[in-house]
């Protein structure tokens, strides 16, 4: 699967993100089939925008994470549309951050034999202890969280066994916060007091969260008592189909029941938060 692409994007509707840029729904060829992901664009980006323009050439999107499905879990990345997309660059204009952290080919663990890492891989890579390192300072967001999890392992596996910790200096009866730090310097050959670590700060994607399943049969009174339990003012709505009953118009297939499951499956591709008595499984849920 392709980790770039370059297409003509179509922009379905536009909306402002948490930072105030432009965040575009469009349909990408290759990428969406019934439904426009997600793009977001940097203030720079933003400023070639026009609403008289729905059509955007040569438009460069470059792969980002995994979404959830919901159930919460991670989908298996089968289709282009199991990802986020970034718009590394719009109209000419790149966006640096995008652009100079290219994404890292998705793995195939179905046809590769798992390997258990053992205590001696973890801590021996063959160097001296004082032999300084220049890689984990070109480690990438996705590097530091593969080694946050090895240390989390490792600190769960050796909780317990004193003659370890006493002699790596971890605290025996420390937390697991504590072991996990420990060992996370121990990985990238640091020492074990003192170090002032950089944030990892995450991409902001936004995390799904589910709606209920619309009624078989949907009333425009169930209509309107839906949205507004789910919290989606009349504006957002009209950002995602525009006047609700031209939308209905545009296709007689089309009824009030798909119309809700189409603001629904939006909501959760944005990544909007539902009130908590009405997720899917709560007092107002299915």
């Amino acid at each position: 699967m392709e980790t770039t692409i370059v297409a003509t994007i179509t922009v379905d509707s536009k909306k402002l993100n948490k930072q105030d840029n432009i965040l575009l729904y469009a349909f990408v060829p290759g990428i969406t089939n019934q439904y426009a992901i997600a793009l977001n664009l940097t203030a720079a980006q933003g400023e070639q925008y026009t609403e008289a323009q729905s059509e955007y050439q040569n438009v460069k999107l470059q792969r980002g994470n995994l979404k959830k499905d919901r159930d919460g879990n991670l989908k298996d990345g089968t289709y282009p549309s199991d990802y986020y997309w970034d718009v590394a660059v719009f109209e000419g204009v790149e966006n640096e951050m995008v652009a100079n952290n290219p994404p890292t080919p998705k793995s195939t663990p179905k046809s590769t034999p798992k390997q258990e890492t053992t205590w001696a891989d973890v801590v021996d890579d063959g160097r001296p202890d004082n032999e300084p390192l220049d890689w984990p300072d070109k480690l990438d967001t996705t590097g530091k969280s593969i080694i946050r999890q090895v240390a989390f392992k490792a600190a769960i596996a050796c909780y317990t066994t004193e003659s370890v910790n006493k002699h790596w200096g971890m605290p025996v009866s420390g937390n697991i916060l504590e072991l996990t730090d420990c060992f996370e310097k121990i990985l990238l050959k640091q020492p074990l007091g003192g170090i002032q670590e950089a944030p990892n700060v995450e991409p902001d994607y936004p995390e799904a969260f589910d709606y209920p399943e619309p009624p078989k049969k949907v009333t425009m009174d169930e209509f309107n008592d839906y949205c507004m339990k789910a919290g989606w003012g009349d504006e957002t709505i009209r950002g995602w189909v525009g006047d609700p009953m031209e939308w209905l118009k545009e296709d007689g297939k089309r009824t009030l029941r798909k119309l809700l499951k189409f603001c629904r499956d939006q909501a959760i591709e944005e990544g909007l938060t539902p009130p908590e008595d009405f997720r899917a499984g709560g007092s107002d849920g299915s």
